[in-house]
């Protein structure tokens, strides 16, 4: 899952603008907002599947669960069609 945890971090960096973040943000903790005490802590787990998959996410533990996509571009588009649904 490491990889995955690097490929989300720089598709929030580089693809992303701030809308769409916020949108992912929302996806995966409930909130658009970080707030200013920021999160206390957050997951990326494995999934299954690969990348026809959406990724999931359990709001309640600030989670976000990734299948093992092959590539960045994808995890990108995935993680965006999934937070704009």
């Amino acid at each position: 899952v490491s990889m995955q945890a690097f490929w989300f971090f720089e598709a929030l960096e580089e693809d992303y603008d701030d809308e769409t973040r916020g949108k992912v943000l929302q996806f995966c903790t409930g909130s658009a907002s970080i707030g200013h005490q920021g999160l206390k802590a957050f997951f990326i787990e494995p999934a299954d599947g690969g990348d026809q998959r959406l990724p999931s996410a359990m709001t309640c533990a600030n989670m976000i669960q990734l299948p093992r996509y092959s590539s960045k571009a994808v995890l990108s588009e995935r993680v965006r069609t999934a937070s704009e649904m």
